[in-house]
């Protein structure tokens, strides 16, 4: 149950196979395809933590820890009916991993997006939308390409590392 402090998102054999594929890829981007955000969310968010990672802190303090030197893991999760590119944590060691939500398409717009703001925050919509991601493997950079439902780009910029650089 998750009120309790060792409850599980994921069984312990799950989370294992997730970090040692993480830890031994070579590959350059790492991408952990989440059906619910990672990123821990302040206010009003919090009320529905117990839906998505947050609410299972001890197996999500875990994983993060476990990765904290792997290079090149991107989340990219869905059902917050809202487009958002932002960072795991505010600050520490973990605000270098991003986190990337989108979807669905065809959705009524979640005024919660808007209060999705900077320093942790890049970009936060309601509209409807759908990302590209075009990796540079040599450059080390992705650059990420937000689009509303009609094909324009709401959010455009690319990231090298653990920097991030605006490119429009």
């Amino acid at each position: 149950p998750r009120p309790r402090p060792d409850a599980q998102y994921r069984s312990p054999e799950q989370l294992q196979w997730l970090v040692d594929g993480l830890r031994a890829s070579r590959a350059r981007f790492k991408c952990v395809v989440n059906p619910v955000p990672i990123t821990r969310f302040s206010g009003l968010f919090e009320l529905a933590s117990s839906d998505r990672w947050q609410g299972y802190p001890a197996q999500r303090r875990a994983l993060l820890a476990a990765i904290a030197d792997v290079p090149g893991v991107w989340f990219l999760s869905g059902d917050f009916h809202l487009g958002a590119v932002g960072r795991v944590e505010p600050r520490g060691r973990d605000a270098r991993l991003l986190e990337v939500l989108m979807g669905p398409g065809g959705q009524l717009p979640n005024p919660m997006a808007s209060l999705l703001e900077p320093p942790q925050w890049d970009f936060a919509t309601s509209e409807s939308n759908w990302v590209r991601f075009d990796a540079d493997p040599r450059a080390g950079a992705m650059r990420v390409t937000v689009f509303n439902e009609e094909g324009r780009a709401l959010f455009e910029r690319s990231y090298a590392g653990e920097r991030a650089s605006p490119r429009r």
